[in-house]
């Protein structure tokens, strides 16, 4: 399980995350206060990230497959970095929708390409195992990252998150370099796999709901935080986060162990 390209990776998700996580707890307060927008500018802005990735996605999976895993990745959070960096020019709320739009490319690419790899990388018969503790890099860059932007956030305002979370991502570019290219090669005559897997759409979808709700829920629970006199809202996260881990730990074999819900039971 624990190769050298697992633990790149692993390490390249947990920088990029962090990065991420740092995001999702400095851009609502970006938004209502240098901005000057609301709550309403807020979900706009978060938002589009989300509308760009759902459009995207199926088509990365299809280039992912063709060209690699480690380009694709390279790309994407190269494209991440600049994109973070562009948050210390932008004054208006439409160049902020703008960013997160393009951003939400940038995220498909990476995101897909390391979930190729890291399926390429776990071992027959533990990739529930290999999911679950490759996500525990995931959660604690979401425990992390709005920990970290409020340090940056209380010590020189909103330059200096948006420039932590620029090296955070340049440093996960320097992680991504050290993942070698994990792919399969097609054959030349193999027919192109539809963009959307029927079988993927139930479980997908439920996996949607569950989404949606985290979603937003980071995304306004600082504000709320603030809002009922609790200065630390980066706590929220971090709780959050450090459970999430804890289970992906504990429960990581889990998947493995169990049928899925559709399969016959055993004779």
């Amino acid at each position: 399980m624990f190769t050298s390209a697992f633990i790149a990776l692993a390490a390249a998700d947990l920088v990029y995350f962090t990065a991420s996580g740092l995001l999702i707890g400095v851009t609502p307060f970006f938004v209502t206060g240098p901005l000057g927008s609301n709550k309403a500018g807020l979900g706009l802005a978060l938002g589009a990230f989300s509308v760009t990735t759902v459009v995207v996605r199926p088509v990365v999976g299809r280039m992912v497959d063709r060209f690699g895993r480690r380009r694709l990745m390279l790309v994407g959070v190269a494209l991440f970095a600049v994109l973070i960096a562009a948050h210390l020019i932008v004054t208006e709320l439409w160049m902020l929708v703008v960013v997160r739009l393009v951003m939400g490319i940038a995220e498909s690419l990476f995101f897909v390409a390391g979930f190729a790899a890291l399926a390429d990388l776990a071992p027959p018969g533990r990739t529930g195992e290999a999911l679950s503790l490759s996500s525990v890099a995931l959660y604690l860059g979401i425990a992390l990252g709005p920990a970290i932007g409020q340090l940056l956030l209380d010590w020189h305002g909103f330059t200096a998150a948006w420039i932590g979370g620029t090296v955070l991502a340049l440093l996960a570019v320097a992680m991504v370099l050290l993942v070698p290219e994990t792919r399969t090669p097609t054959p030349e005559d193999a027919e192109p796999s539809p963009l959307i897997h029927r079988a993927a759409v139930r479980p997908g979808l439920a996996l949607f709901t569950g989404v949606a709700g985290t979603a937003g829920f980071l995304a306004l629970v600082g504000l709320h935080a603030t809002e009922i006199g609790f200065p630390a809202w980066s706590v929220v996260p971090l709780i959050y986060g450090g459970i999430v881990v804890i289970c992906r730990i504990a429960f990581a074999r889990l998947p493995d162990r169990l049928p899925p819900l559709n399969s016959p039971p055993d004779p």
